[in-house]
């Protein structure tokens, strides 16, 4: 990289970064699709791309089935822990109106409203302990943001009622990275699984943030 001369493409590549983040803001750069990078540094052996790059949701140029999509997508925080609650924060900033719902099982936490636990306007969203309680007629594709463990062991039966829903999911799970390393046979399970339903379940591998 630094033969490359890698600070001065870094440069380059920051400023054009920010000039694409102030154009979606201004509404003159209107997103077609949307690229979801859940690290918040992406590390490289001589420098790393900081955090203003995962908020530019760009911009795959998906044409009107994409951006249809869109419109009727539905996302799902699954797991309200600090973690969670970050991740519905930066949905409601982001994607606003997308959230369809947030599931926990924190007795505490069900029955809220979603805007009261992030520090906003209610949303007329509450928790609900079950997926199975969230509302999803019309919306497609779903997303389910799942925050709850590191074990994928553990976190699998969660995982797979989501599957089951119909969802595609997002986990931080850092053992669902590359979960053939370690569970060869359940990573096999979850992929056959995913295919059945016809969706996609991916490791963001950022636990514990």
């Amino acid at each position: 990289c630094r033969n490359l001369g890698a600070k001065s493409v870094y440069e380059k590549t920051c400023k054009s970064a920010d000039s694409v983040a102030d154009g979606v803001k201004r509404g003159s750069i209107k997103p077609r699709g949307f690229i979801f990078l859940p690290y918040q540094y992406i590390r490289r052996p001589y420098f790393s791309i900081p955090a203003r790059f995962v908020k530019i949701w760009v911009l795959l140029g998906g044409g009107n089935e994409m951006t249809e999509s869109l419109e009727r997508l539905g996302l799902v925080v699954y797991g309200l822990g600090p973690i969670g609650l970050e991740i519905l924060k930066k949905c409601e900033q982001y994607l606003p109106g997308k959230v369809i719902g947030a599931v926990d099982i924190d007795p505490n936490k069900v029955g809220k409203d979603i805007g009261e636990l992030i520090g906003t306007e209610k949303r007329g969203i509450q928790v609900v302990a079950s997926i199975k309680e969230v509302q999803r007629a019309g919306r497609h594709p779903l997303i389910a943001i799942h925050a709850t463990g590191s074990n994928l062991s553990v976190v699998w039966p969660q995982i797979k009622e989501l599957v089951d829903c119909g969802f595609s999911v997002v986990s931080t799970c850092e053992q669902l990275s590359y979960p053939w390393h370690r569970y060869p046979e359940l990573a096999e399970e979850m992929d056959r699984f995913a295919k059945e339903k016809g969706v996609t379940i991916i490791g963001s591998g950022v636990n514990p943030g």
